[in-house]
């Protein structure tokens, strides 16, 4: 019903206002629709209209709902569904709440859940069971970083492994030393001016049995295997390479076993070792005439100059770095 108003006239008693039963009648009818919404007993339960706000009388105190000096008209909405109004200091659980742009200082979060980003499916966070508080530290970033997981393939850059059981890794290039300097390599890639040792499964052209390699920038590598105090290296069954010498050429000095394939007279030459302990295996397969192994190196032959081989005749020589070549073993040979 909207107020309605007792007529006054224009002047008084000018008998143009309305009577007093009908002034009467309005005033009632206003009244009656206040105390339809305040409530017919104004007191305990009920709602004022104060100076300050608005009043809820309760049975012992009042809920006194105030506002703020505003700098511009505002406007407070009340959504259209029923529910219990949330304040900053009470203690409530908030459901299907949309927070934007919100900060949480200190929050206890219960049942975590993070939405992907169009919402159509979430990460639900959840915890095991705890004994005790623990910390989950974030260390302080200098750019934006991505989090890794146990499942995820993730590439790690600048991480130290600490009392870490290793299963199946797949190593990519080399190992390192703590410089960062290759030290077992898998690739034919290697820290510069870095020797190191090369692994290689047999299954690449030309080889076909996994191979231990030295492996870097240097044309001459030695490869050392040492054992410690009196220990041994202990080899189930030992080769060494084998390469051929025709007459008029030069012993291989990469090979331990130089068969020569002259089949007459003529002249082969070795050049000095390169290692004190480096073992060569010469041998004569057959032919007519001698064929002589000139050992032409600086230190050359300790019992002699020249070594001359008939035919199937062999030789064993050790170099000493000292006297040269020295004659260890063989058979039928001839120095002069």
């Amino acid at each position: 019903m909207a107020k309605q108003t007792i007529n006054t006239g224009t002047v008084a008693n000018d008998r143009s206002g309305d009577t007093l039963r009908n002034a009467g009648i309005k005033i009632n009818a206003n009244f009656t629709e206040l105390y339809d919404i305040l409530g017919t007993n104004i007191g305990a339960g009920t709602t004022k209209l104060t100076d300050s706000g608005l009043d809820i009388v309760g049975s012992s105190f009042r809920t006194k709902i105030g506002a703020a000096d505003p700098a511009s008209e505002i406007s407070i909405d009340f959504p259209d569904s029923a529910g219990t109004v949330t304040v900053n200091q009470a203690r409530q659980t908030l459901t299907n709440k949309t927070i934007n742009s919100a900060e949480l200082n200190n929050p206890t979060i219960l049942d975590l859940k993070i939405f992907d980003d169009d919402s159509s499916h979430k990460y639900t966070i959840v915890p095991g069971s705890l004994t005790a508080n623990h910390n989950i530290n974030v260390p302080s970033l200098s750019d934006s970083d991505t989090l890794v997981f146990n499942n995820k393939s993730a590439t790690l850059d600048n991480k130290t492994l600490k009392g870490s059981t290793i299963q199946r890794p797949k190593v990519h290039e080399y190992l390192a030393d703590s410089l960062g300097n290759s030290i077992i390599s898998f690739t034919d890639t290697f820290t510069t001016n870095r020797n190191s040792i090369k692994f290689d499964d047999g299954t690449s052209s030309p080889l076909t049995h996994p191979a231990i390699s030295a492996h870097g920038t240097s044309n001459n590598i030695n490869l050392v295997i040492n054992s410690k105090g009196t220990g041994s290296v202990q080899l189930d069954k030992a080769a060494v390479s084998r390469a051929t010498s025709a007459n008029g050429t030069t012993a291989s000095t990469a090979s331990s076993m130089v068969v020569l394939t002259g089949t007459t007279t003529g002249t082969v030459d070795l050049l000095d070792g390169t290692t004190p302990g480096e073992l060569k295996y010469i041998i004569r397969r057959g032919g007519t005439g001698t064929v002589t192994l000139n050992c032409s190196g600086t230190l050359g032959l300790a019992q002699g100059n020249d070594i001359e081989f008939d035919a199937n005749d062999t030789v064993t020589l050790i170099w000493d770095g000292t006297t040269g070549w020295n004659i260890i073993g063989g058979y039928g040979y001839n120095v002069t």
